[in-house]
């Protein structure tokens, strides 16, 4: 017989068994708080995880408040709140009061958890749940859950998920500005690699030889994962596999990375991640930027043949980009631009996701969204890799010459439209010249 502990406050999880036989028990739900001891002792609080069972006989607890009973042992000076984890009530084995009271017959019980004592009462199951949080710069997890293979997989992707976006979001927030340059650099960079492009990429059933149906574009790996080695992000682009819909289990899992360079982090902290109502398990990293795709809604389906060429921009669901094949020059042709918060937009997912067509007429619209001090309207990433601002009022030919490869329009004088933003602390863009100048860049269009 064991006197019963100071009954210490109810902690999320079971407390401990008072004798020092004691065998390590289930891992039970929120329980009652405190310790039993062998002899009396002095205040002690419920621990946060779930305790052991009070015997050797004794390997699991059930999942039930214990009812205290009565024996020998007294109870400390003042129970502990009782939460909803118990100790077994069956059999010879004595179960747990409330809190830190003393149980009956010899000792105190275990806790709430996977197995039943020898009894017979009924078990409750209860939902499972997985929590964090934290405090300064330390994370904690918390979770409650009967660990079967479908459960096991849930709590690795929750945590896994909960890692990428505290990660995300710790960096993202220490953002000065938006990381446009960076991001305007990679077209300098494929050009100079001799990179081609595509919208989206071809399924494994699209490069069989045999008779297939093209897959739609939005349920292919999108072109901006080829962006991620230039933005120092390989390990996330090795872990895709673009031959696979961008919904495959892998992808997913590399899809919900954030890209730091993909967000404006003056955007409201909800549209960093993309939740999509189809995918309520995942939250997928977001881009504000999009490849423009031509005039027209359609545009992204159009072929890049004669009909078509003076309509369309530098991407398309199926066609390549070539950025040494831009007759109306890189400095002139818009690359990216930025879109409004308000649609989720997972930076993995082809098809309208990440490739838009401009409507022929109120054409900036659908790109225009608030960017603090005053400026309201869509900043472009050019395809020389400067960076450009136009307000919302830009006129209708002027942005539609900027969104074609091949148009030959006008945009006017190029810096009176759509000024440039120079990187931080400095008063000049850097426009990097890596890779062959072509020799038709500049003079096209604007000045």
């Amino acid at each position: 017989m064991m006197a019963g502990g100071f009954g210490g406050q109810g902690g999320p999880m079971g407390g401990y068994g008072a004798d020092p036989r004691m065998m390590m028990g289930g891992m039970g739900r929120p329980g009652a708080g405190g310790f039993s001891a062998p002899t009396g002792g002095g205040p002690m609080m419920g621990g946060p995880m779930g305790g052991y069972g009070a015997d050797p006989r004794q390997m699991m607890g059930g999942n039930r408040p214990g009812a205290a009973r009565p024996g020998a042992a007294t109870g400390g000076p003042a129970p502990g709140a009782a939460g909803p984890g118990g100790g077994d009530d069956g059999g010879d084995v004595a179960t747990g009061g409330p809190g830190g009271q003393a149980g009956g017959g010899v000792r105190l019980g275990g806790f709430g958890g996977f197995g039943g004592g020898s009894g017979s009462a009924q078990e409750e199951v209860a939902p499972s749940y997985l929590r964090s949080w934290f405090v300064g710069k330390v994370v904690y997890i918390g979770f409650d859950a009967e660990v079967n293979s479908d459960t096991d997989l849930k709590i690795r992707r929750g945590v896994e998920q909960i890692s990428m976006r505290l990660r995300g979001t710790t960096e993202v927030a220490a953002m000065q500005k938006p990381r446009w340059h960076q991001l305007a650099q990679t077209a300098v960079q494929i050009r100079g690699q001799n990179r081609i492009l595509h919208g989206t990429f071809a399924n494994d059933d699209s490069l069989s030889g045999a008779v297939f149906v093209r897959r739609p574009p939005h349920t292919r790996v999108s072109w901006m994962v080829e962006l991620l080695p230039f933005l120092g992000r390989a390990d996330i682009r090795g872990a895709i596999d673009p031959k696979k819909p961008w919904r495959d289990e892998q992808n997913l899992a590399a899809g919900a990375n954030w890209v730091p360079e993909f967000l404006i982090p003056t955007y409201p902290r909800s549209s960093w991640v993309a939740r999509l109502p189809s995918l309520p398990d995942y939250h997928l990293g977001a881009t504000h930027y999009v490849g423009l795709a031509g005039i027209g809604l359609n545009s992204p389906d159009l072929p890049d043949t004669p009909e078509h060429s003076k309509r369309l921009g530098l991407f398309g669901y199926d066609r390549p980009t070539n950025l040494d094949n831009v007759p109306d020059g890189l400095s002139t042709t818009i690359f990216l631009i930025t879109v409004p918060p308000s649609v989720p937009r997972p930076w993995i997912a082809g098809g309208g996701a990440t490739i838009q067509g401009v409507p022929e007429t109120n054409s900036l619209a659908p790109f225009v969204a608030d960017h603090g001090g005053g400026k309201r309207g869509a900043y472009v990433l050019m395809a020389d890799g400067s960076v450009r601002f136009l307000r919302h009022d830009t006129a209708d030919p002027v942005f539609k010459a900027l969104v074609t490869k091949a148009g030959g329009d006008d945009p006017g004088v190029l810096d009176a439209v759509a000024p440039l933003e120079p990187p931080a602390g400095s008063t000049k863009p850097a426009v990097s010249s890596s890779g062959p100048s072509p020799a038709k860049d500049d003079g096209k269009k604007g000045g």
